[in-house]
């Protein structure tokens, strides 16, 4: 299967190889590691065996300094000299006071030669065969030989012949046995034959003894840990002193180069590989060896290599099944998206891989959603347009539904308080030809980023004509003076602005400050209304910054068509608070704003009776038959002109409550049949918005909203708790199992009612079942 796979599917292949080939770096990088550290172990083990050569070398090389340095100094010595060239001294003889005489400064001799090689001196006379050994005078070689000091494999003869048959001068004899006074011990023999000018013939020899135990001391120092050897020999490949730990050593010396002064090399004995060491004295070409067994120093580090190869091979193992795993599982939502995306395309093209077709149809997705997205923000900014024109123009009777928009927009209008401002740009404007409306354009453009440049808060300009703006702008704070002094600073920083770079100075007029967006249209209508009113006298402005609540009263009527179809709207929809409010403002723009004189007041009033009648051919012809209209209409005769505003504000009020109580009435009727039929499909799996609303012919959005304003649940909400309420009363009976009864309550997946369940109870059904076990 997995072969299989792995031929079929590029893309596991491709995650397989790519997981091995991660998982096999850090291991062979771990191989790397190991075998430097292998090599850097064998380097350290070398080092120290060579400086611990070398420490040794510098001893010996200090004392044969030593050594040459007295034997020449007593060669040289007159009264050696002299003795030397008497006759054996007998008993009583004047002579004998020379060499007695030479003894102590022999003895002083001795002492300075003692040190931790435990060296010895001997002088031996040929001419009068006398002997001077460390602190002791002898007279007859042969007896001292015999019976003090004696070579085991060399008879007095031969000992005597290799002393006196050449001249020698540093001179040396390998590790001998001898005996000692009776003990045996193990020397190395340093030689030198005086006068110096009796090269065939000399008169005496100068022999030092080094005790080799001292010197084999300092060498099993060097390798007794490493079980290894270690030895001294000269330039010519005689063996001067050795330890080992071993019985075989000294293996294939002649063969060893040791022309450097120091070195190391390995070479192969006995089937096993030796490190040998050695370091080279420039003083006697002495050559200091120390070899070991590489198994010794890299034992550790074997045994690290077999746990380190064990742990590698276990590890390739585990990670090339975890790469497996890894690479199916990773395969597998790729093949699926391949699955999704070969509907639009069902067969590759010849040599087209997995992620080439993935890249290309994600691409062509992505290109689909930019396009999409475009789309969205055109229709984004086209219902912005919309929105805010609809807000300014007083088309939202209701605060509640701009909230909605706002939302559904995406809108964050946090401020506390809000101001209004039309902007007229050009003072004499005609007809639009093409470049005055790119000059115009250019100026509403340039007017925005004034504004954004100079205010940090929520600004937004909508267009009303071409040469008109109109400017929304939110502030953070609730003191109207304030509110009403940064306005005019930020519009006279505007007007500022635009003169100097265009060399036209716009007409601004501020509305009143509001205190809600559903405000603002009054704020809009108040700033048309007088930008509209004072175009006539534009000429004779004195300030092109008007504040609307400031300008001189006015002798015109204030009843814009659009307050009059906002009343008409109001009391249709049985808004009775916002009616009233808009009946109030009236009442205080035409009776104590404006200069209004009474017949503009009759005149105003009978408009406002006008529209009252327009709202009673718009009613039900039983409301119209309980309302007395004829009595309301003004004349001159009617003195009191605010009381009959008066009656007409009520007779509004009257039939927006009666619009408002049929309204809840119809409402409640609607709403108990919805509920009814509700409860009577409450299990069907059918049940849902569009199902309910279909029955009431009513689209799905306003019977959402119309379902939660009656309820205060939504209809989702309100389902899934009935039904949930059912379900714990049927797990309460224990006749039927959780999905038997998620079926019988209408839900067609367990997955979904377990869910809904959890949302609605807090616990899973399983969860609910035990605890009425345990009950």
């Amino acid at each position: 299967m997995l072969l299989e796979k792995f031929k079929k599917s590029f893309v596991f292949k491709r995650f397989l190889i790519s997981y091995i080939s991660i998982l096999l770096i850090p291991l062979l990088l771990s191989l790397i590691v190991f075998n430097t550290s292998v090599a850097v172990v064998q380097k350290n083990s070398v080092n120290s065996t060579l400086f611990l050569l070398n420490q040794l070398k510098n001893l010996i090389d200090s004392r044969i300094e030593k050594i040459d340095e007295i034997a020449i100094k007593m060669a040289y010595d007159s009264k050696l000299q002299w003795i030397s060239s008497l006759d054996k001294p007998t008993e009583g003889s004047p002579d004998m006071y020379w060499f007695w005489e030479y003894y102590n400064n022999f003895c002083k001799i001795v002492s300075n030669l003692k040190d931790e090689l435990d060296i010895s001196l001997l002088v031996a006379l040929r001419h009068n065969d006398t002997i001077y050994y460390n602190s002791v005078l002898y007279f007859g070689m042969n007896d001292f030989y015999n019976n003090n000091f004696k070579y085991e494999k060399m008879s007095f003869k031969e000992w005597y012949t290799y002393l006196f048959s050449k001249f020698h001068y540093k001179d040396f004899l390998p590790k001998a046995s001898v005996v000692v006074d009776g003990v045996k011990k193990e020397v190395i023999t340093y030689v030198y034959s005086f006068p110096f000018w009796k090269k065939r013939s000399p008169d005496g020899v100068i022999a030092i003894f080094i005790d080799e135990s001292k010197i084999q001391n300092l060498l099993r120092e060097i390798v007794e840990n490493l079980k290894g050897s270690a030895y001294i020999i000269s330039a010519e490949g005689k063996v001067i002193s050795t330890y080992s730990t071993k019985s075989t050593i000294l293996s294939n010396i002649q063969s060893i180069n040791f022309k450097k002064a120091e070195g190391s090399i390995v070479i192969l004995t006995n089937g096993s590989k030796v490190i040998r060491t050695y370091v080279k004295s420039q003083l006697n070409n002495w050559i200091y060896v120390a070899e070991f067994p590489i198994e010794v120093v890299m034992k550790e580090v074997y045994f690290l290599r077999k746990v380190t190869i064990i742990v590698l091979l276990a590890a390739l193992f585990v990670g090339f099944l975890f790469s497996i795993i890894f690479a199916y599982r990773n395969e597998k939502p790729i093949s699926e998206i391949l699955g999704i995306l070969k509907r639009t395309r069902p067969v590759l093209n010849k040599d087209e891989k997995e992620f080439d077709f993935i890249k290309k149809e994600i691409s062509n997705l992505l290109q689909s959603e930019i396009e999409l997205s475009k789309r969205l923000e055109n229709q984004q900014f086209i219902l912005t347009e919309i929105f805010f024109e609809r807000l300014l123009y007083g088309h939202y009777d209701d605060k509640s539904k701009i909230e909605k928009l706002m939302k559904y927009l995406n809108f964050n209008i946090d401020s506390k308080r809000f101001a209004v401002a039309i902007i007229r740009i050009l003072k004499e404007y005609q007809k639009a030809t093409k470049s005055i409306l790119n000059e115009l354009n250019l100026y509403r453009i340039s007017i925005e980023e004034i504004l954004k440049r100079n205010f940090y808060g929520p600004i937004y300009v909508h267009t009303i004509s071409e040469n008109e703006v109109s400017i929304l702008v939110g502030f953070y704070i609730e003191n109207d003076e304030e509110v009403k002094k940064q306005t005019k600073d930020l519009f006279e920083t505007v007007q500022r602005e635009v003169t100097a770079k265009y060399s036209i100075t716009p007409l601004i007029v501020l509305g009143r400050i509001c205190s809600s967006l559903f405000d603002v249209q009054y704020a809009f209508l108040d700033a048309k209304e007088l930008i509209e009113n004072i175009s006539l006298k534009y000429e004779e402005l004195e300030n092109n910054i008007i504040c609307a609540d400031e300008w001189q009263k006015s002798d015109v009527i204030y009843y814009p068509l659009e307050i009059e179809e906002k009343i008409i709207s109001l009391t249709l929809a049985g808004r009775v608070g916002d009616l009233k409010s808009i009946l109030d403002m009236l009442f205080e723009k035409n009776f104590r704003e404006n200069n209004l004189s009474k017949n503009l007041k009759i005149i105003f009033l009978n408009e406002l009776l006008a529209t009252f009648i327009k709202v009673l051919n718009r009613c039900d012809s039983s409301i119209a038959s309980t309302l007395e209209v004829k009595q309301l209409f003004v004349s001159k005769e009617k003195q009191d002109l605010e009381v009959v505003f008066e009656e007409i504000v009520q007779k509004f009020l009257e039939v927006s409550k009666i619009m408002d109580q049929n309204k809840k009435s119809h409402n409640e009727k609607l709403l108990e049949k919805i509920l009814d039929f509700i409860h009577s499909n409450l299990y069907n799996s059918q049940m849902s918005i569009s199902f309910v609303a279909s029955q009431f012919d009513l689209s799905n959005s306003y019977f959402s909203f119309f379902f939660k304003e009656q309820t205060g649940m939504k209809f989702s909400d309100y389902i899934e708790k009935l039904r949930i309420e059912k379900a714990c009363e049927l797990l309460r009976e224990g006749k039927y199992n959780i999905d038997e009864v998620a079926k019988m309550v209408g839900y067609t997946n367990a997955h979904t009612f377990r869910r809904a369940f959890k949302k609605v109870i807090g616990i899973l059904p399983s969860e609910f079942c035990e605890r009425l076990r345990e009950v």
